[in-house]
């Protein structure tokens, strides 16, 4: 059985371990959550275009999109990864396990940044995990969902360690997030959407 791999992931450096790594080689089981989402079906993103007060920057070919708060300078980037399949080749890979990860992975080889998760968000009908990296200078926000082959992460990136800047800065994501709908999409599991996918190849550049 075969599976087609659509990908859009942050290039940013302090996203260093990015998403296509996390799915296409998952190995972490240690914190599997009670509950998961292990379907085959793929997930659009509705999210919104018109974030009052923030810019749209040009997009990277591995983002979704990017917006800048032109008044406070942060940088908000949004990636999806989509696995087409019949199969879940990822069943432990979830919204819970998803930021455990990257806290952990953080903490080994990331050594002047702390990491932790903190209160998840919630988008129109999907619960986000978050967690916040930092340094003296610098607070980087992660919020991640999983919904059956699709992955999503949306991060907000703030020049500043300063805990009333992160606040603010966790603030504005969250009010980003609560725009953000997972909708199922004609590109969903199983041996037809494998070989509609296969046979075109361009519908998934």
């Amino acid at each position: 059985m075969g599976f087609v791999r659509r990908l859009s992931v942050p290039s940013t450096s302090l996203l260093c371990f990015g998403v296509i790594g996390v799915v296409g080689a998952w190995g972490y089981t240690s914190y599997l959550a009670s509950t998961r989402f292990d379907g085959t079906e793929n997930y659009s993103i509705d999210y919104s275009k018109n974030f009052k007060g923030w810019a749209p920057m040009p997009k990277t070919p591995e983002s979704l999109f990017i917006f800048e708060n032109l008044k406070k300078g942060y940088i908000l980037r949004g990636s999806v990864s989509q696995v087409i399949s019949d199969v879940n080749p990822t069943p432990d890979l979830t919204t819970d396990s998803m930021a455990q990860f990257y806290i952990d992975r953080t903490r080994e080889n990331m050594p002047n940044w702390t990491a932790e998760r903190v209160q998840d968000l919630n988008g129109k009908n999907v619960r986000f995990s978050l967690i916040e990296r930092k340094q003296k200078d610098h607070t980087v926000l992660t919020a991640f969902t999983v919904k059956g082959n699709t992955t999503f992460m949306v991060s907000l990136s703030a020049r500043s360690g300063d805990p009333v800047v992160v606040k603010d800065a966790i603030n504005n994501l969250t009010d980003y997030v609560k725009s953000i709908a997972l909708n199922q999409s004609d590109m969903g599991g199983g041996k037809k959407a494998v070989a509609e996918a296969s046979a075109n190849p361009l519908a998934m550049q």
